[in-house]
């Protein structure tokens, strides 16, 4: 029985090293100025979705899932990208201007339909002003 323990204990041990090493490799952490993009993303569509849900139901419920895909793998490449050219390069890129101008410029864009309408587009007025 003591036996049996100890290489419980052994397997268990083995499964939290490879786990947490597993996780240093694949969990690389977003730069904060790159998960300020995806939260706009975010709130910028959301925001475009609530709109919808009075205006189109169906093309609401497709913006949302393909919301999701879309963050999903943002968030994917920008940890392949930590991974590859390292968190400073990454974030340096994030943080560039004309990258936040265009995403300021698209988005906001995009919100300007609802925002002519009378829409609510709070969250994402607010996402990009944090952003400039």
């Amino acid at each position: 029985m003591h036996s049996k323990m100890k290489n419980t204990i052994r397997a268990v041990v083995a499964f939290c090293l490879a786990s947490a090493l597993c996780g240093a490799a694949n969990g690389q952490e977003i730069p904060p100025a790159c998960e300020q993009l995806a939260r706009t993303m975010e709130a910028c569509t959301a925001d475009l979705a609530r709109w919808g849900d009075f205006n189109d139901p169906a093309g609401a419920a497709k913006l949302r899932e393909s919301m999701q895909a879309n963050i999903t793998h943002l968030r994917a490449g920008l940890r392949q990208a930590v991974r590859d050219k390292g968190a400073l390069a990454v974030a340096q890129h994030c943080a560039d201007h004309d990258v936040k101008a265009k995403i300021v410029g698209d988005f906001g864009g995009m919100i300007t339909p609802v925002l002519m309408n009378h829409g609510d587009a709070t969250n994402c007025q607010n996402a990009l002003a944090s952003m400039q």
